[in-house]
Formats: structure tokens, C-alpha cells, sequence
């Protein structure tokens, strides 16, 4: 592609790129998602929502606590620069709210499972999050609410399979 910087009167010579993806291209939200799969929530009581090419932090604050939550924005800060992004930073707080459905669960594997196989199963549940999560809840909040009983079904049925894949408990539509 083709490339070249303008300010004001003032051309750049052009100069031809061969890598990276451009502007729009329907593979940037899945490379995205690869390159960022490690990025992974350290406390029980934050997550990490990965979409196209954005990343939200949502935490649990409970009893005006927000250490938990305040630690996993300093370890996304740091592994950030680690891996050579620049953050946006757009903080939003909710200050309550609560989500229907059943209780949330801890999808750990039992300390007896062999560390090999421990390592697996992390790998599978980012694959999940990174890619089949982040395409379910990508715009959520806009088509959730139109949508049938019988699409919720079907789009849950996704989430079901996941989980007999990874033999880990994945949060359904109605928590995400």
C-alpha cells in the first residue's frame, strides 16, 4: 500500500508498506484478539472484555474497596508497555449494578489436574475469550435486547459447546 504524510503544503515522498493490516480490514479484531490472549485478569473479582480492537476493565467493588480493581488496571498499564501498546485511557465508572441471572462461579481446575494440563485449559479459555466471547458481545447492549428467545437459544448453545471443550464453566449471555 501505498503511503505518504501531508502537512499543510508539504508532501512526504511516497513509500510502499508490505505489513501490517489497514485501516478497517476484517482481520484487525482477530489479530488483536491473538496478540492480546494473554492478557488475562489476575483477581477473581475484575475482567477483562476484549472487542474489535478495544479492551474494558470491569471490576467488583464491594464495601467501597477498589483495591482489586485499581491492581488490575496497573497490571494491564504493565503489560501494555511490555507488549508495545499504547493505552487510551476512557475511565467509566457505574456506580452499582446488578447483573440478573445466577450467581458467578470461579472456572478453576482442581489442583490435582497436572500443571500440563492446567496450562491447556488457560490456553483454551483465552482462545474462548479472545475469539467466540468477543464476537457474542461484540455490540451486546444493542442487539441483546431485540433479540428472540429462540436466537438467545441458539447463540447459548455456542457457549454450551465451549464449555464441553474446555470442561471449564463459561459465564452465559445473561451474565456477560
Amino acid at each position: 500500500r501505498p503511503q505518504s504524510v501531508r502537512v499543510g503544503n508539504c508532501a512526504s515522498s511516497t513509500l510502499t508498506l508490505s505489513t501490517g493490516d489497514p485501516q478497517g480490514c476484517v482481520l484487525s479484531p482477530l489479530l488483536y484478539s491473538l496478540y492480546t490472549y494473554d492478557c488475562t485478569a489476575t483477581s477473581s473479582s475484575t475482567i477483562i472484555v476484549k472487542f474489535a480492537d478495544d479492551t474494558v476493565v470491569m471490576g467488583l467493588i464491594s464495601d467501597n474497596d477498589e483495591r482489586a480493581y485499581l491492581e488490575e488496571i496497573k497490571h494491564l498499564e504493565n503489560w501494555c508497555q511490555e507488549n508495545n501498546l499504547l493505552l487510551n485511557v476512557r475511565p467509566v465508572l457505574v456506580p452499582s449494578y446488578q447483573l440478573p441471572g445466577k450467581e458467578g462461579s470461579s472456572a478453576s481446575l482442581p489442583p490435582q489436574i497436572p500443571k500440563r494440563l492446567q496450562t491447556a485449559a488457560k490456553v483454551l479459555r483465552n482462545f474462548y475469550t479472545c475469539t467466540i466471547e468477543s464476537i457474542l458481545t461484540g455490540n451486546i447492549t444493542v442487539w441483546f435486547g431485540n433479540s428472540t428467545k429462540q436466537d438467545r437459544r441458539a447463540l447459548q448453545r455456542v457457549v454450551c459447546s465451549a464449555e464441553c471443550i474446555t470442561h471449564m464453566e463459561l459465564p452465559d449471555l445473561q451474565t456477560i
